[in-house]
């Protein structure tokens, strides 16, 4: 398993995860319709993905390399940016999606463990 940070070029492989994770995950708890309409999101949602990989910083992301070049397994979000909410030096994990046929194999174990060593790196306690 391979946990690395993200790059530019994974944002099509991102949007299409973030898509198919909701509709892996979310069966019977959302409208179905709406889950398979989702499908017409993904060209809006790379365009997301590349406009947010291109901030300087870009976002702190970890993904999971999947054994197929154009695609990811799981990908996890980190902030360690405060605000009002969180005291400096709290970290917090933004998101966590990981594919349905990776489920139960300790990858978003692994997501987690990469994204809280990220914010240990980021100087959170």
């Amino acid at each position: 398993m391979d946990v690395r940070p993200v790059r530019p070029d994974d944002a099509p492989a991102l949007a299409r995860l973030h898509i198919r994770a909701w509709q892996d995950a979310y069966p019977g708890q959302m409208p179905q319709a709406y889950l398979d309409g989702l499908d017409a999101e993904i060209p809006a949602r790379i365009e997301w993905w590349q406009r947010q990989l291109a901030e300087d910083p870009p976002p702190e992301v970890v993904v999971v390399d999947a054994a197929d070049l154009d695609e990811l397994d799981g990908w996890a979000m980190v902030s360690a940016t405060p605000d009002d909410d969180v005291p400096e030096g709290t970290g917090r994990l933004m998101a966590i999606y990981v594919r349905k046929h990776a489920w139960g194999v300790g990858m978003g174990s692994a997501l987690w463990l990469a994204a809280t060593a990220r914010l240990a790196e980021l100087g959170c306690t």
